[in-house]
């Protein structure tokens, strides 16, 4: 197992062929990483686990009480914001031209009648950001770091049917290689289900 820490390098080196596979994003990361590269050829292999993005705030404790006006914050990557978006449409904060459009961005916004001040930061930034922020729609590995559980202590999380869930990817080239099922049979046993759920107890939970 080689870690790395950044996402970029990892789809690099295996595409090179440094790498037999990697787990470290979801498809509509890779979908954006081979319109890019398209050069690269790599696949989808399995679903793994999904990184609830999720709601918070240090101000109000219940989802009635955030005022009208008030400001959200949202990461300001592409990927990411786009997803808080649809979290933040499928909560009814707001509406967007379509829910299930993993591209979309503040202009696909169509309603937004309680005027709230969408704030785009870094990811990484707005757990620390939160004091100064009305809500924040924060990633599950952002959040942990900032010991915030999804499932105890947000307002709302996101819905577990999402298609933001992580994958593991290989090479177009090694597809039908056999060990990748092995990995598959593996990643996915009722065994390693339930250590993800007794380990994690819902902060990371099982795509699978």
């Amino acid at each position: 197992v080689v870690e790395f820490s950044d996402y970029v390098t990892p789809n690099v080196s295996l595409a090179q062929g440094e790498l037999f596979a990697n787990s470290m994003q979801h498809a509509p990361y890779l979908a954006a990483t081979l319109k890019k590269e398209p050069k690269f050829e790599l696949v989808e292999a399995f679903k793994t686990v999904n990184f609830p993005m999720a709601i918070y705030s240090t101000k109000y404790k219940k989802v009635e009480d955030i005022p009208a006006g008030a400001t959200i914050g949202i990461p300001n990557d592409p990927s990411n914001g786009a997803r808080a978006l649809l979290v933040l449409a499928d909560k009814g904060f707001i509406e967007v031209k379509d829910k299930n459009d993993v591209s979309t961005s503040v202009a696909s916004i169509t309603k937004n009648p309680k005027n709230y001040k969408i704030q785009e930061l870094d990811a990484a930034s707005i757990p620390k950001a939160m004091g100064d922020l009305d809500i924040a729609v924060i990633n599950a590995n952002y959040a942990l770091v900032a010991k915030l559980n999804p499932s105890k202590d947000s307002l709302l999380v996101e819905r577990a049917d999402n298609p933001f869930v992580n994958i593991f990817v290989t090479t177009k080239a090694n597809e039908k290689d056999p060990r990748i099922e092995q990995l598959k049979k593996i990643y996915t046993s009722a065994e390693n289900k339930k250590f993800i759920e007794d380990h994690f107890k819902g902060s990371i939970t099982p795509a699978f």
